[in-house]
């Protein structure tokens, strides 16, 4: 399933318009609301099946010169643990609904949260003193590249100043 996000336009003012371009531009609507008012005017929102995803739908849009719609994946979050998600030939089923056909995911993330205790503390085992070796190197040329410059700069404001009013050197 495909996401598609539109707005109302001269060309497409309501949900019906909108879902028989889509309908014309070849996407089979299984689902389609009015979300509300949004930046650009009346937003609709659509779920749609397309081959290729979201970029597929995208192009096709575009080829049909449908410019006031976006597609984006739909993303379906469910929270169970593991033990409970029953996973068979049809998809994989969270406790208490249909199974999510395992063509249409593209992703199954995993989460194992582990609880921090009071006074917990980070520790960064990777940072280790000799990691930094160069820093003090690099500090001395710094160094020594300033004390240059300066040099540079204060050598000719001693020579002004050693000289008398007259031009001649004092």
């Amino acid at each position: 399933l495909v996401a598609v996000t539109t707005y109302d336009t001269e060309d497409y003012p309501d949900e019906a318009s909108w879902t028989l371009a889509l309908q014309q531009a070849g996407l089979d609507v299984v689902e389609g609301r009015a979300e509300g008012r949004g930046p650009e005017g009346e937003q609709f929102f659509y779920q749609v099946r397309h081959r290729g995803g979201p970029a597929a739908v995208e192009r096709l849009l575009r080829d049909k010169d449908i410019n006031a719609a976006r597609a984006e994946p739909v993303v379906r979050e469910h929270r169970a643990k593991l033990g409970d998600m029953d996973a068979s030939q049809a998809g994989l089923a969270p406790p208490g609904k249909d199974p999510v056909a395992w063509s249409s995911m593209d992703l199954v993330r995993l989460v194992a949260p582990y609880p921090l205790r009071g006074g917990a503390k980070v520790v960064i085992a990777t940072d280790r003193p000799q990691d930094y070796w160069h820093v003090l190197p690099l500090i001395i040329v710094l160094f020594v590249a300033a004390l240059f410059f300066g040099f540079l700069l204060a050598k000719p404001l001693w020579q002004l100043a050693r000289k008398s009013p007259d031009g001649t050197d004092a």
